[in-house]
């Protein structure tokens, strides 16, 4: 059963785990023209892979590297997701939700980080004791060894900022102040009221997590624009600018150009291919209809001779699967 959210039902009240355990019905997503999810049905599926992203099964978090987890990972990923999300088919779409399940990846590795990696007051040890529930002991173990290495060490703050972080700097007075009674600075403290009301309500949730889904809601509302503020995640600057966009605005679809060439190619070779059946076919129609007009005139000529009717319909009825040239001469006897 495929379920198309209500503009009147609330998204608060659909959580992954409700996701998770609606079994056979699926939620539908609308997409803009950079394969981004909107509305309501697009915030469920982006909650919904932050929550995938902490699961071991789906992600495994011992892979430092997104680009090293396993195809087998990935490809139960696309399906699962698929599985619950009515989604637009083509590989463009199962790449978008890839890149977003890895980004929701290195956040949630940045959150237990930043929220369990304390080198300065713990050693090695009393880190590996603080292990979250969710993350089995060897993962850990080997996430904690590689925060500890100097390759770990590089990736110190290297996380991308998200939305409402660039929005705060972005709007930010030189005194790294807001100007007072305006939309903006009321917009900022929304945010960080709702921020600090889902931490209350759970303090294991990653803040980046948090934060994108309090810009979403307090900016967008209940309805998404098309084209989101700032263009949001996965959308380069060669998709808004240059040959891309105005490919795009010409209804080319980016990087479909070759293909909708090829696509036409067969069709025309399957026309030309339809052009020479039909004519070989009226080819033979056109030969049936001289054969049955030349009999048709030997009889009617036979007739004027004074050759018996059983014996012209015995003439007839033998040429009818003859070549002319056969029929001219079996004829041309009868006559003599």
């Amino acid at each position: 059963m495929e379920k198309e959210i209500s503009k009147r039902s609330s998204i608060q009240f659909v959580q992954p785990h409700d996701v998770w355990c609606a079994k056979g019905v699926r939620y539908c997503v609308t997409f803009n023209e950079f394969r981004q999810p909107l509305k309501k049905g697009g915030h469920i599926l982006v909650s919904f892979i932050g929550d995938m992203a902490r699961k071991e099964r789906f992600c495994p978090i011992r892979e430092t590297n997104w680009h090293h987890v396993p195809e087998k990972f990935k490809v139960d990923i696309v399906k699962c997701i698929r599985e619950h999300f009515v989604l637009p088919d083509g590989d463009g779409y199962n790449a978008g939700i890839l890149k977003r399940v890895g980004n929701s990846v290195r956040q949630y590795r940045h959150h237990l980080k930043k929220t369990f990696f304390k080198p300065t007051t713990k050693n090695r040890e009393e880190i590996y004791q603080t292990r979250p529930s969710e993350v089995p002991l060897d993962s850990w173990i080997h996430l904690v060894n590689y925060w500890y290495s100097e390759k770990g060490k590089e990736e110190k703050n290297r996380r991308e900022p998200t939305e409402l972080e660039v929005f705060k700097e972005t709007h930010k007075r030189k005194h790294e102040s807001y100007v007072k009674d305006t939309i903006t600075e009321e917009f900022v403290l929304d945010a960080d009221s709702y921020i600090g009301s889902e931490l209350a309500i759970n303090p294991t949730k990653p803040k980046v997590q948090i934060q994108n889904e309090a810009f979403s809601k307090l900016m967008y509302g209940e309805d998404i624009p098309k084209r989101p503020l700032g263009y949001g995640f996965g959308v380069k600057g060669s998709d808004v600018f240059g040959v891309h966009s105005i490919l795009r605005k010409e209804a080319f679809k980016s990087g479909d150009s070759s293909s909708l060439a090829l696509q036409n190619m067969e069709k025309m070779q399957n026309m030309e291919k339809t052009v020479v059946s039909l004519n070989k076919d009226n080819k033979e129609l056109q030969n049936k209809l001289n054969k049955t007009n030349f009999i048709l005139s030997k009889i009617l000529e036979g007739m004027s001779s004074g050759i018996p009717l059983p014996e012209l319909a015995h003439l007839a009825k033998s040429n009818l699967n003859s070549q002319i040239s056969d029929s001219t001469k079996a004829f041309g006897s009868a006559s003599s």
